[in-house]
């Protein structure tokens, strides 16, 4: 008898869009941090959209982009407790999806919008 075909694996969202927290970065302009140097890096709700190699995030589902995660290049680490760590060229951003299950999600669909 002939071996049965593999079960179909569910494709991979390269288009994914959804909350995840993201933790404030300092971000540097002219050599110098915005900010005071003590300014507090705090997580914040924010809608992510993934369009092919870039991921951009927003206040919300209709509001314009706060900005965008460069992929291509990127190194995209996951952690055991839901936590993903994403280091581009110039900076390295942390988020977190609502569940384990939904930020492994997330970077399945992050790793595989890496490559065309």
């Amino acid at each position: 008898a002939p071996a049965p075909a593999p079960a179909p694996t569910e494709p991979v969202d390269k288009n994914r869009k959804g909350w995840m927290r993201k933790k404030g970065g300092g971000r540097q302009e002219t050599g110098r941090m915005q900010g005071s140097m003590f300014a507090r890096r705090n997580w914040k709700r924010r809608w992510f959209v993934l369009r092919g190699p870039h991921l951009h995030y927003h206040a919300g589902p209709d509001s314009p982009p706060l900005g965008v995660i460069e992929l291509a290049g990127a190194s995209i680490t996951p952690r055991d407790d839901g936590f993903i760590t994403i280091a581009t060229h110039g900076r390295t951003f942390q988020l977190q999806a609502d569940s384990v299950g939904e930020s492994a999600q997330w970077v399945l669909s992050m790793q595989a919008a890496q490559t065309p």
